[in-house]
């Protein structure tokens, strides 16, 4: 993307952010929060006022939210003291935080258009979407996917060390980009035969300075008070966990949700770590395809699904797309996450059968995308090999 296209760009969000906050600020009174949703931005809002409260983060505010993450939900506050003193809260903050997130899209944009082969530069603009700038807009999960991009794309430079910068900053921002580290672990072990030592070192020490005051602060408990927080949350109607629990209560009457099943569950979306490390990651195109795979099978097995984690993994897929049926499955994907939330969601409520509809379709869209990644990297499963070769030769013509 050139200069011009690029300010172009910038310019352009910077104005959809202002037309939507300031004068779409009522949803066109549509009964459905089509455009602005101020919930979540609320949230940000109220956990960003530690600064203003002289409040100790985590010690004497409680926060769900990683260091990154809460610090920056203070810097829309900083903005709006200074344009505008006595703005009124949170609409100010609202307006601030979306024009904000709109750098972080245009960053985004530029950074995967940078790692798409020049046939494909133009589908970084997938990311615009309805429902993926709906989420920018509304939400700051585009930081998490624009450091992850960032660490992607240093990665495939060989900046190491400057992509594990980018990589622990995001991780504190959204920790699920933990995910990332074996995957660039196991590539980098196939390409050079040895362990990135500079590149995990940097990775720790970048991650303690982060945490470093929170230690100084609060101690270990107030380092891992927010990671207890996703942990302890419980299974939404948007997760495969509640439509397969929803399943055996109708046919079985009996509750699929327990100790066992929430605790398997777990440990299936994290289960593409062990499979990387005992793979061969040879290339750079099977570290993309591995990353999405992480991802798809996190957001798949999450006992609470969230609708904005469409930007953890709308990447990836666009990065992997080869056809233009690729495409059209990411497109659609897209239209179908916008239709159940906010629409859906809003205007049918979520628990009736077009809102559930929804979900059993957007679940097996994540399948769908899960399938063939399973099928291409399972070949490069060193464990699977051998096993396949001491198995009867009978037998292994058919595994």
């Amino acid at each position: 993307m050139g200069a011009s296209k690029s300010i172009a760009l910038l310019l352009l969000l910077v104005v959809c952010s202002l037309t939507f906050s300031l004068v779409f600020r009522d949803n066109l009174g549509a009964g459905a929060r089509i455009i602005n949703d101020y919930s979540d931005r609320g949230i940000y809002a109220e956990e960003g006022l530690w600064l203003a409260r002289s409040k100790i983060p985590y010690t004497e505010s409680f926060s769900e939210y990683p260091q990154i993450a809460l610090y920056f939900f203070a810097v829309p506050h900083l903005l709006v003291s200074f344009i505008n003193p006595h703005g009124s809260l949170p609409i100010d903050y609202a307006t601030v935080f979306s024009l904000l997130m709109m750098v972080f899209s245009f960053a985004s944009i530029v950074t995967l258009g940078k790692l798409l082969s020049n046939d494909r530069k133009n589908w970084a603009l997938l990311l615009l979407l309805p429902a993926s700038f709906y989420f920018t807009f509304n939400r700051f999960d585009i930081m998490p996917c624009c450091l992850a991009l960032l660490s992607v794309y240093y990665y495939s430079r060989g900046h190491y060390k400057l992509s594990a910068v980018f990589l622990a900053v995001g991780v504190l921002t959204k920790w699920y980009l933990v995910l990332l580290v074996p995957i660039f672990l196991a590539h980098y072990f196939s390409a050079h035969k040895r362990i990135p030592w500079p590149m995990l070192i940097t990775f720790g020490l970048t991650g303690f300075v982060i945490v470093l005051p929170t230690l100084l602060t609060g101690g270990v408990n107030g380092l891992f008070l927010f990671y207890n927080f996703p942990v302890t949350t419980e299974m939404n109607n948007e997760s495969l966990l509640f439509l397969v629990d929803y399943g055996a209560r109708q046919v079985f009457k009996t509750s699929f949700a327990n100790s066992f099943t929430f605790g398997l569950f777990l440990l299936l979306q994290f289960v593409t770590i062990p499979l990387c490390l005992t793979s061969r990651v040879a290339t750079f195109d099977k570290v993309l395809k591995w990353s999405a795979l992480a991802l798809l099978t996190f957001l798949l097995f999450a006992k609470f699904y969230s609708p904005q984690w469409i930007l953890w993994v709308s990447p990836f897929l666009i990065l992997n797309a080869r056809k233009k049926a690729d495409v059209l499955w990411i497109i659609l994907f897209d239209l179908l996450t916008y239709l159940y939330f906010p629409i859906g969601f809003d205007l049918f409520g979520d628990t009736s059968s077009v809102f559930m509809l929804m979900i059993v379709i957007k679940t097996l869209f994540l399948i769908g995308f899960i399938v063939p990644l399973v099928g291409e990297l399972a070949q490069d499963n060193l464990v699977l090999a051998f096993a396949q070769q001491r198995l009867p030769v009978h037998l292994g013509r058919h595994v």
